[in-house]
């Protein structure tokens, strides 16, 4: 019997444990891609990756998954199977378990053959042999320097691409080098701005024979993460296209430049709607680039420059609203394009340069036709593109002048200009809850999870109002509406009971509140994989969706008790948060307040303790705190193999003025004497029965008892005793605590300043010269 009943002991710890998992977080794909038109068996490595494993979740559809298995706690095992017509490039991804949806990582499609690197291969007279027209996979360690050799013949172009960076992985800077049979160098690329820190390199072949090229990292450092995709083949590899966008439903014609065959055009098909991220794969007989080039797609008129416009008076005509493009095509160019406007119109002109891989770094001036400069950009917010908000001081004609900051051109440097009317525009994102963690939003089954949208606002003021859509079956959301004058917003995700587990890709809608008007909600998440020195962001996936999943039920729940008294500037309460706990589950649970009104903060490190079911978190409102009704939630985290979040249902915090001011004095007294120090009382707000009032502040050896007041009181006197020792000195630190019983609960604010001088007493001599 004995046996039997640990048996199940343990089989019960075991299922809870089970259970209760959370918190997967993808590390690490193996292999990173593969190409298209095959199957590929790829290992998905991290903590937790591998408890009860469900599906996997793309942001960018195209790849299908045959099949998920379990290989250990921290692996799971996936089959993709990748259409042969998928676009090449990065292809997002979340792995979902049972109790929760990991982080983010991205799997990349060739068009090549797949191989893998095959160490020794960093001296160059004995490479790795490899196939003309495939793709390495491989790693650099520290001082590593990898070696490829392939044959190619005279005149077919040799194209070489490197994808580190761009993998996700680590602050990798590769860098490629081709060489001949005789080792000469005929070509290098550390950085290419399309391309970030990754490179690439085109050239025609000089003659038949074996080529090299060598990999390394740029200052010889290299670990286990510094893993890349080496691309080698007769592919085109252009360095910019022409034009970088046009308008929706459109054929254009696109050119390529940069490629070692020279330039190369074909027909493109626009999509119907707008975009700035029309992905454009370079292509010819040959082949298909690796990586693609954004375009920008708008519905508005689309006018490329006319050459000659390097001076105001050639100025190419467009229209506003509307989009302009060009290319700095030689050292010095300057281009000018002319719009009409009408006074009191506000448009955001914008220019896109190195956002769309071009090397160029903009300088954007708006002038008057006779030269009058009236606006004018180099970088925006440190990035190397322009953007002006330009409000039309009067009717007429105004030039956009365009040029390059360092007096630099050629073929790759083009730009995108857009010239948009102000249209009533919110950019939202949710608060990061850890630093450099994207917020995931895992809604265990009858319970909550919550985050914080920030609120930006472009040409649009009042109350705003939200609509989640494309959430999971059985979750809601629950949110208040957003005040004029603020930027924060909660949201709360509630999964019933009988909700299945899955996961959607969320999308939120705005409107007025006054009038139900539709306002453009621009939404998006950087996931970030990538940062650089002083956390600089250096590569990551910005998403425009919110990832939303119903996970198993968590073994614990929590919720605020709602206030029944205010929180009054300068003064301060205890939020009580109660937990409902599974049996058998006492672990210690992390709470904190989603975040804090204006003018309010509260204790983020405070503790459900282990075993017990409630905590009283402290707040405190300064004397500028917004006064109102807000909507506060908590956010609860416990350890259970692993961070299990949930939160509370949304709860009402009211901040009121004090109910009363006073007026303190600043009295002296001698130790060992007393004084009075009276109190002038303005009552504010009425309230029933008697507040306690102490005198804070008071210096050591100097006391007082506390004293009640009524909503009719108008003064009050307190007399201090100073002891024979009370310390001596200016004392400036004094207030008044008052403390009033509304609706069972205390309401205390601290209220006036005031300050003490303690003497010490004259001596008797000087005392009694004094008298005479």
């Amino acid at each position: 019997m004995r046996l039997v009943r640990l048996s199940v002991v343990l089989l019960i710890a075991l299922l809870a444990t089970t259970t209760y998992a959370s918190d997967p977080l993808l590390q690490r794909l193996n292999p990173q891609g593969g190409q298209r038109g095959t199957e590929v068996v790829v290992s998905l490595l991290g903590p937790r990756l591998g408890l009860d494993p469900q599906e996997i979740l793309w942001h960018d559809p195209g790849i299908n998954v045959v099949n998920i298995e379990r290989v250990d706690d921290n692996h799971t095992k996936a089959t993709l199977s990748i259409p042969p017509d998928a676009h090449p490039g990065r292809y997002a991804m979340r792995l979902r378990t049972a109790t929760g949806i990991s982080s983010v990582m991205t799997f990349h499609v060739g068009t090549l053959p797949e191989i893998v690197e095959a160490e020794p291969n960093s001296n160059p007279l004995e490479p790795q042999e490899i196939a003309f027209g495939s793709v390495v996979n491989g790693v650099v360690q520290r001082e590593d320097v990898d070696h490829f050799r392939f044959a190619a013949k005279a005149g077919e172009r040799i194209s070489v691409e490197v994808e580190g960076l761009r993998l996700g992985r680590t602050f990798f800077d590769p860098v490629i080098v081709l060489y001949d049979a005789a080792g000469t160098e005929l070509a290098r690329c550390d950085d290419w701005p399309t391309m970030r820190q990754d490179g690439c390199l085109s050239i025609i072949a000089p003659a038949d024979g074996n080529y090299l090229v060598e990999l390394r990292e740029s200052a010889y450092r290299g670990d286990d993460n510094c893993t890349y995709r080496l691309h080698v083949g007769n592919f085109p590899r252009p360095l910019a296209v022409y034009p970088p966008g046009g308008r929706v439903g459109e054929t254009i014609r696109v050119e390529s430049f940069g490629d070692a065959k020279g330039p190369h055009a074909e027909e493109l098909q626009l999509p119907s709607e707008p975009t700035s991220e029309f992905n454009y794969y370079a292509r010819d007989d040959q082949g298909q680039a690796p990586s693609e080039f954004a375009l920008h797609v708008v519905d508005t008129p689309v006018v490329g420059e006319a050459e000659p416009n390097d001076a105001r008076d050639q100025a190419t005509v467009g229209e506003a609203p509307g989009a302009f493009y060009g290319r700095i095509d030689k050292p010095g160019d300057r281009d000018h394009f002319r719009f009409k406007a009408t006074k009191g119109q506000v448009y955001h002109i914008r220019l896109h340069a190195r956002a769309i891989g071009s090397p160029m770094d903009s300088v954007l001036r708006i002038r008057k036709p006779d030269g009058a400069n009236l606006a004018s950009n180099d970088d925006d917010r440190g990035y190397p593109d322009s953007y002006v908000r330009f409000q039309v001081p009067e009717d007429g004609e105004y030039i956009a002048e365009i040029e390059d900051r360092l007096g630099r051109g050629g073929d790759t440097f083009t730009y995108w200009l857009e010239v948009l009317a102000a249209t009533p525009i919110v950019d939202l994102d949710f608060d990061e809850q850890e630093r450099y963690v994207a917020k995931l939003l895992d809604v265990p089954q009858g319970n909550r999870n919550g985050g914080v949208l920030r609120v930006g606002r472009r040409d649009t003021g009042g109350d705003l109002l939200f609509d989640w859509r494309d959430l999971p079956p059985g979750v809601s959301a629950e949110f208040p509406k957003l005040a004029g004058n603020y930027d924060r917003l909660p949201v709360i995700f509630s999964a019933s009971p009988d909700a299945p587990l899955g996961q959607s890709l969320a999308t939120v809608h705005a409107r007025r509140a006054d009038n139900d008007e539709a306002v453009t909600a621009n939404f998006t998440q950087r996931n970030w994989m990538i940062r650089g020195q002083n956390n600089v962001d250096m590569w990551g996936y910005t998403s425009d969706t919110a990832v939303v999943a119903v996970t198993q039920k968590a073994p614990y729940s929590i919720r605020i008790e709602q206030p029944k008294a205010p929180l009054v500037q300068r003064g301060n309460k205890g939020l009580m948060i109660i937990a409902e706990r599974e049996e058998g589950f006492d672990e210690a649970i992390l709470v904190r307040l989603l975040y804090n009104p204006p003018g309010v903060s509260s204790n983020n490190s405070l503790r459900i303790k282990q075993g017990e079911n409630e905590a009283t978190i402290p707040v405190t409102a300064n004397e500028r705190a917004s006064v109102g009704e807000w909507s506060i939630a908590v956010r609860g985290e416990a350890n259970s193999q692993g961070k299990l979040v949930t939160a509370t249902p949304l709860a009402t915090l009211t901040i009121s003025e004090p109910y009363v001011a006073m007026e303190l004095p600043r009295p002296n007294v001698e130790q060992g004497q007393s004084v009075e120090f009276p109190i002038t009382i303005e009552q504010h707000k009425p309230f029933e029965g008697e507040a306690k009032v102490e005198l804070i502040g008071l210096p050591p050896g100097v006391t007082t008892e506390p004293a009640t007041i009524t909503s009719e009181t108008s003064d009050l006197t307190f007399v201090l005793n100073a002891a024979g020792d009370a310390r001596v000195g200016q004392h400036r630190s004094l207030f008044c605590r008052v403390t009033i019983i509304e609706n069972g609960e205390p309401v205390e604010h601290s209220v006036g300043y005031g300050e003490l001088r303690v003497d010490k007493p004259l001596p008797p001599e000087q005392t009694q010269q004094a008298s005479r």
